[in-house]
């Protein structure tokens, strides 16, 4: 930076500054600005930069706990970490985005971590590019959704197991509501009552009792609501619908 001031006896003066130092303090503020907002607009618990290889020049878990060290993913592309799944046909599906330079939010995929265990992972990334328009890499988060994956797959294998037992045992099995209304019932059940399952569910359990049972199986049930305990007992129930 060079400046000039008139001196009283019609000089001039001169004064030049080395600014390089401050322009180059200023392209990092404005570098980490950035690198913030990238970071800041989604939730992510591990945070990181790529080149335009695609590889890791930046790494950092805020609050995931690590089954590798942080720098065991310098110089690495996503795919490589984890060779075992390294043919996932989701690796290809993001080589696909990266090579389009595109952003992208959301992308998920199971992958098995070193310890064996699946995890799900969600991928968020935007294109970085320099002030002539070159393509530098990439910015994005990770976060591992795995508890929630995982809650999942035992609530559906929890699902399938209820399913299977209403389905093949012969008992004759009907989950109420507090009102009465059956929620779901055995396929023996429905059988008994010579109707489809689909029909039944929703209906009132009390409308398949004989009339000398309703007054005694609402108390009953009254009873199990109130104390919080099972109670078997046998029961008459009429088998037209």
């Amino acid at each position: 930076l060079v400046r000039h001031h008139r001196t009283r006896d019609g000089g001039y003066l001169t004064i030049r500054t080395d600014i390089a130092e401050r322009k180059q303090t200023e392209q990092a503020l404005i570098l980490s600005e950035r690198r913030f907002r990238d970071f800041a607009s989604t939730t992510a618990d591990r945070f990181w930069e790529m080149d335009k290889h695609y590889r890791y020049t930046f790494y950092r878990a805020e609050t995931a706990p690590h089954l590798r060290p942080l720098d065991y993913f310098t110089g690495k592309r996503p795919w490589e970490i984890m060779p075992k799944d390294r043919d996932l046909p989701k690796w290809k599906e993001m080589l696909q985005l990266l090579e389009q330079r595109r952003a992208f939010r959301n992308f998920s995929m199971i992958v098995n971590a070193i310890d064996g265990k699946p995890r799900k992972l969600t991928y968020a990334a935007v294109p970085l590019f320099d002030d002539a328009g070159d393509f530098t890499g990439y910015r994005g988060t990770t976060t591992d959704d795995s508890k929630e994956f995982l809650l999942e797959a035992e609530l559906a294998e929890s699902q399938v197991s209820k399913r299977s037992m209403y389905t093949e045992t012969e008992d004759h099995i009907y989950l109420l509501g507090l009102n009465g209304t059956i929620i779901d019932l055995s396929a023996a059940a429905a059988n008994f009552h010579n109707a489809e399952r689909e029909d039944l569910v929703g209906t009132k359990f009390y409308d398949l009792l004989t009339p000398e049972q309703k007054e005694d199986r609402f108390r009953r049930i009254q009873n199990v609501i109130e104390t919080k305990t099972s109670e078997l007992y046998e029961a008459k129930v009429n088998n037209r619908y």
